[in-house]
């Protein structure tokens, strides 16, 4: 019933983020300002308002945004081009909430985006809306094309079949044109009539969902205004019930934006979505969805002792062992070459997911520079979802900082998630590169931290799941020394002095991967990534990047694996002489052909897509991929590269289902 297997559209309209998947988000409620019979007008001619009392309406939106987590929009109603500039000066002044501008005509919505675009600000701009009763729809898709126009509600109408297959039918043939303006966001209103008829437009929202992907929504204000017995025969009271009940139905039936009217509802509207959105997350999750993540959901907003004793209770029953075996014992009894009871799902790369950050109120950007909420997150996925292993560190500058370089951590970046990424490097070219390897390499930069994250991912969890940990290769970690393109072109014109570089860094590294082991990890990756086969030939892999790989592998104990990225199927035999048990094939590759080559010779693990397949597709795609891999005879169901943080729950149930199911 909330969940549907067609991959779900979310929007960001300047600061508010909605749609996906029923209970991941709280539905963006959209009010309106300076309508007809607005206590704030004083004289649309002149337009003149109440200054002071906007401004109020305002600020109590604000607050309600930031107490509930539920995020808000404005539709100022300006039918003439004096009142949109007007009322979007004051609105933009007094509050960073998107906004739309609502008027009666055609002509009046196209001036309004004209405004908008001569202003600049159409990343928070919602233009309501291309109906069925326009005459001419590509015209106006293709002037708001011009005008760099990015969201655009799309009203579904039919007049002839008023049902909900009628709105469908209605936005099918309207999609046909809308689509071609290349718009960031599509967002369909189901045309509320009345209240009965209600049930019809929250039935379209669903259908919509399930076919298209598309956030839809209702103004279920038009239903409760119209409904004039309500306040006049029942009182001011029932009206309000009657308002707030019918806004929390439409929160939890498959709304993901709702137009709530006057603004005077506010405080009502914003309870009952509240509410709603909540029961709504957890009725969701009773139907195998992840409870949601982000701290702002009004779940955990609002109601943080019940949301966590709710994501403990979750961590709990998706960490159960499978049939009497631990992933440990299952991950390092394969590498030991015994035989399984399924090929473990599990990876020697970055597997956080946002569903073991967000809900104890951390910032992507914290889980780098803290050892316990390293060590945390690093056992959550296993926690949350069964995945069979515990990984850090998490991002590619800790062996570059250790050895000089400067890392920014993006702590002050509003985008959700960024790794750090080297801000200063070591040379600009090789001829400048200077490798001075400081003696008290394990006190440098961030590896003391990662050494008691792992001393702690080992305490928390280190008896039921392998902890592993990785470092970069020889070249790679060149890369992130060395500006990379120099590097890459004279590993061709200067491949002796690039040979030396190679061979400096093997000593840190050898070091860095001991101390890990030292610590707790049970398994070593080393993640040469930068030397696919899509920029080095098989020849210069030979010569140049092998002999340091080989250097470092022969320094570390087993179990070791090598992963490298793109495409490598030209260089499987010489993965395979690196000196690691395992090698990590990329998703650019052929599972299959890499077992048959090297298969009796190393491991091979691999080659799940971990975005194209495991964030974006469908749990029935994932099942028919992750089974597909797993026939072509790999030892492991691993990632191709990183998980993205923000893989659906419902995704990596079905990847571990799957893996947990298999028999060969």
């Amino acid at each position: 019933m909330f969940r549907f297997a067609t991959p779900q559209k979310v929007c960001r309209i300047g600061n508010a983020t909605f749609g996906g998947q029923p209970g991941e988000r709280p539905p963006l409620l959209v009010a309106n300002m300076f309508q007809r019979g607005d206590k704030l007008l004083k004289n649309r001619k002149t337009v003149e308002f109440d200054r002071a009392g906007a401004a109020a309406r305002l600020a109590e939106l604000d607050r309600l945004v930031a107490a509930t987590g539920v995020p808000a929009l404005v539709g100022l109603v300006a039918p003439t081009l004096p009142e949109v500039k007007a009322y979007t000066e004051f609105f933009l002044s007094r509050t960073d909430l998107p906004f739309g501008i609502d008027t009666w005509t055609p002509q009046g919505r196209m001036q309004a985006a004209e405004h908008v675009a001569a202003i600049g600000l159409q990343s928070k701009f919602l233009y309501n809306s291309i109906t069925a009763w326009d005459k001419d729809v590509p015209g106006q898709v293709a002037r708001l094309k011009d005008l760099g126009i990015q969201h655009v509600v799309v009203q579904a109408f039919d007049m002839e079949d008023k049902h909900a297959t009628g709105r469908v039918k209605s936005l099918r043939t309207l999609l046909a044109e809308v689509e071609k303006g290349g718009f960031q966001s599509i967002i369909v209103d189901t045309s509320v009539m009345n209240l009965p008829a209600t049930s019809i437009s929250l039935t379209a929202n669903r259908l919509i969902k399930e076919e298209f992907g598309l956030p839809a929504g209702l103004a279920p204000a038009n239903a409760s205004y119209m409904w004039k017995d309500a306040l006049t025969k029942f009182g001011s009271d029932f009206f309000r019930g009657a308002d707030a009940g019918l806004h929390a139905i439409a929160a939890i039936l498959w709304s993901d934006w709702i137009i709530y009217g006057p603004m005077s509802g506010t405080a009502r509207v914003f309870a009952a979505v509240s509410a709603a959105s909540t029961l709504l997350a957890t009725l969701a999750a009773e139907e195998g969805a992840g409870l949601p993540a982000d701290p702002k959901h009004p779940l955990n907003r609002l109601f943080p002792k019940e949301a966590q004793q709710l994501h403990e209770e979750e961590r709990k029953t998706m960490s159960v062992p499978t049939n009497g075996k631990t992933s440990r014992d299952r991950v390092l009894g394969l590498f030991r070459g015994e035989k399984q009871d399924h090929p473990p799902a599990f990876s020697g790369m970055g597997n956080i997911t946002v569903h073991g950050i967000y809900p104890h109120g951390w910032r992507f950007a914290d889980i780098h520079t803290d050892a316990d909420k390293m060590a945390r997150a690093a056992a959550s996925t296993s926690q949350l979802f069964g995945f069979e292993c515990a990984v850090a560190p998490f991002d590619m500058g800790v062996e570059a900082e250790a050895l000089g370089c400067q890392v920014n951590y993006y702590t002050q970046s509003p985008q959700d998630i960024l790794y750090p990424t080297i801000s200063k490097k070591l040379a600009n070219t090789v001829d400048e590169f200077k490798l001075e390897v400081p003696v008290d390499l394990a006190q440098r930069g961030r590896v003391p931290l990662v050494l008691d994250a792992i001393r702690k991912l080992k305490a928390e969890v280190g008896s039921t799941v392998p902890v592993g940990a990785w470092v970069l290769g020889p070249f790679t970690l060149a890369g992130q020394m060395i500006e990379l393109d120099n590097l890459l072109k004279m590993s061709f014109k200067k491949t002796a002095l690039v040979s030396g570089i190679l061979d400096q860094l093997t000593g840190p590294l050898i070091t860095l991967a001991n101390l890990y082991r030292a610590a707790g990890a049970d398994y070593i990756t080393v993640r040469e990534m930068g030397a696919t086969s899509d920029v080095l030939s098989p020849r210069m892999f030979k010569t140049l990047i092998l002999p340091p790989l080989q250097k470092v592998f022969a320094a570390l104990e087993p179990p070791r694996v090598l992963h490298i990225c793109g495409t490598t199927s030209a260089i499987f035999e010489l993965m395979a002489e690196a000196g690691a048990e395992a090698v990590s094939i990329d998703q650019k590759n052929s599972a299959a052909d890499a077992v048959k080559r090297i298969g009796d010779k190393v491991l091979v693990f691999g080659n799940l897509d971990p975005y194209s397949v495991l964030v974006t597709g469908t749990p029935d795609a994932i099942r028919d991929k992750v089974k597909g891999i797993l026939d072509e005879g790999v030892d492991a169901l691993w990632p191709g590269c990183d998980i993205w943080p923000s893989v659906p729950p419902e995704n990596m149930k079905a990847l571990m289902e799957t893996v947990q199911a298999y028999r060969g």
